[in-house]
């Protein structure tokens, strides 16, 4: 997740979709004061998660764009300043002072802020050492001096992501608790409120649990958790996911896979997992994540309702040595 969590950002559109629905049906919602009242609170929460995810976006399209303009400036003048360096050291077949600037752009591009910092003032240092010999390959003064100044700008904003970041964590955090409490909301009290109407508002009933169908289009993983009309006929499963050192593993899948379907979710950057609509049946657990041992548990019985709470542990994944 270092990202709105796209399964969030579905369920958030469905929350919009369903409250739409009760509002453009204010004869018969208005019939029904207990369905009124829930609409009333849903639109409060809703406007709540909303604000959590704006305030988010604000973070995350603004200092970061800022900040990536700045990087992929800085990584284009230090391949030019390198590049500089290394055709001289290529002429003069000076391996080493070559190697020193043979960094390819993914490598600058992978760079964490300091590492890229000190890369770009070490080829600052050595285009001032060999500045009269890198002239002419396209690298004066002036131009190092520009680079230098932009190593040093970046190098000013850098603490300011660290920041946004944990601003931005503060607010997953946020964003996670009150979309879990709006998810079950819906499953606990609205949901049940309006199967009563079934008899006699079966079209209604109707459009409302199609409005809950959640359709998950994030590219790693695609899925469809539909709400059965019976809200009491599906159990979630939530926990955290760690590795042997307490830390939380982030991007872990989590699934869910029985005979009545495979229901899955990623842990967020906290290991924090969400698995709902799961129906009534025995299914096997897995947890996986690239470089752990992925963990499988068994014949899990969910009954109507549960609410299972299961924290998991990953360890390393061995590499076997070769055989000598």
């Amino acid at each position: 997740m270092n990202k709105l969590n796209n399964k969030i950002e579905n369920k958030f559109s469905m929350y919009k979709v369903v409250l739409n629905l009760l509002q453009i049906n204010p004869a018969l919602v208005g019939l029904h004061l207990g369905i009124q009242n829930l609409a009333d609170e849903l639109k409060v929460m809703v406007a709540g998660l909303g604000s959590l995810m704006q305030q988010k976006l604000q973070i995350t399209t603004g200092l970061s764009k800022d900040k990536m303009k700045a990087k992929w400036s800085l990584i284009n003048m230090a391949r030019v300043v390198g590049g500089a360096v290394c055709s001289y050291a290529y002429e003069l077949g000076n391996n080493e002072l070559m190697y020193k600037v043979k960094h390819a752009k993914s490598d600058l591009l992978r760079a964490r802020d300091e590492e890229l910092i000190d890369i770009c003032r070490n080829y600052y240092d050595l285009g001032n050492t060999y500045l009269a010999n890198i002239t002419p390959y396209g690298v004066d003064a002036m131009l190092l001096q520009t680079f230098l100044v932009m190593t040093d700008l970046f190098a000013a904003k850098s603490p300011q992501p660290t920041e946004a970041r944990e601003h931005t964590a503060t607010l997953n955090k946020e964003i996670k608790r009150v979309d879990k409490e709006v998810s079950l909301f819906l499953k606990n009290r609205l949901d049940r409120v309006i199967t009563i109407l079934e008899p006699n508002d079966t079209i209604f009933v109707n459009d409302y649990f199609n409005t809950r169908k959640i359709i998950d289009l994030g590219t790693r993983h695609q899925k469809a958790v539909v709400v059965p009309l019976n809200p009491d006929a599906f159990a979630y499963m939530t926990g955290t996911i760690t590795d042997i050192n307490g830390e939380p593993v982030e991007d872990a899948l989590v699934e869910v896979i029985g005979e009545n379907g495979t229901y899955t979710d990623v842990t967020d950057e906290d290991g924090i997992y969400f698995v709902e609509g799961i129906a009534d049946g025995t299914y096997d657990v897995r947890v996986s994540y690239e470089g752990k041992q992925h963990i499988d548990v068994f014949d899990v019985v969910f009954n109507a309702d549960d609410e299972v709470e299961n924290d998991f542990t990953m360890e390393d994944d061995v590499v076997p040595t070769p055989e000598a």
